[in-house]
């Protein structure tokens, strides 16, 4: 089942520019130390935020509930009232820099783990991120930003993680990096439950 949602994840990126492959998947897996090793997505997690240097924490919507945190009270109210499953802060300017993603409540365990998978793609991958929690300022020195808009009284900005775990460089567009982090959170789900098969599978990708 897992394979094959792959599969069909492949075909939609059929059309589009520079799909990431297993075999690249896997070969980061390596960096990370995780290649042919079962793993979930908070393994995931830590093992990015020791090869990065960042501070990513995962948590749930009811487990932020009277937290006085502006970024917190923002973030769950996004997810509740969006009806996301997911959803990632970029704290760009904190030391180190800090990823804050927080999931919706009740999901079931596989959806769980696809959306903190999904969500730690866009970390990966190096997408850009967006910065809606500051005041309203100029853009600070520590990382790019490629617009600056107000929304709702806040500075909105696009942010670039200063590193990344990918070799390619980050898409621009929006869909695109949706869809790779689709790509990718399938890929995390195929690796992690198959261990030490997905180095056969790699294998045989190579071979053919």
């Amino acid at each position: 089942m897992i394979g094959a949602r792959v599969m069909r994840t492949l075909s939609e990126w059929s059309s589009r520019p520079k799909a990431p492959g297993f075999e690249e998947f896997l070969a980061e897996l390596g960096t990370l130390g995780l290649k042919g090793t079962e793993f979930d997505a908070h393994a995931y997690a830590r093992a990015l935020e020791r090869h990065l240097a960042y501070a990513i924490e995962v948590e749930k919507a009811s487990d932020l509930t009277g937290r006085g945190d502006l970024a917190h009270r923002v973030l769950s109210s996004l997810v509740r009232q969006a009806g996301a499953m997911g959803v990632t802060q970029f704290f760009p300017d904190a030391d180190p820099p800090r990823f804050l993603i927080l999931t919706a409540d009740g999901l079931n365990p596989w959806l769980y783990q696809h959306t903190v998978f999904h969500e730690l793609a866009h970390v990966a991958a190096g997408h850009p991120f967006r910065h809606r929690l500051a005041p309203l300022a100029a853009p600070r020195p520590n990382g790019r930003s490629v617009d600056g808009t107000r929304v709702g009284g806040h500075e909105e900005t696009v942010r670039f993680p200063p590193r990344r775990l990918a070799l390619r460089r980050p898409f621009l567009d929006e869909n695109l990096c949706e869809s790779e982090a689709d790509l990718r959170a399938e890929y995390a789900i195929l690796a992690g439950n198959l261990g030490q098969i997905s180095l056969q599978k790699d294998n045989l990708n190579q071979a053919g």
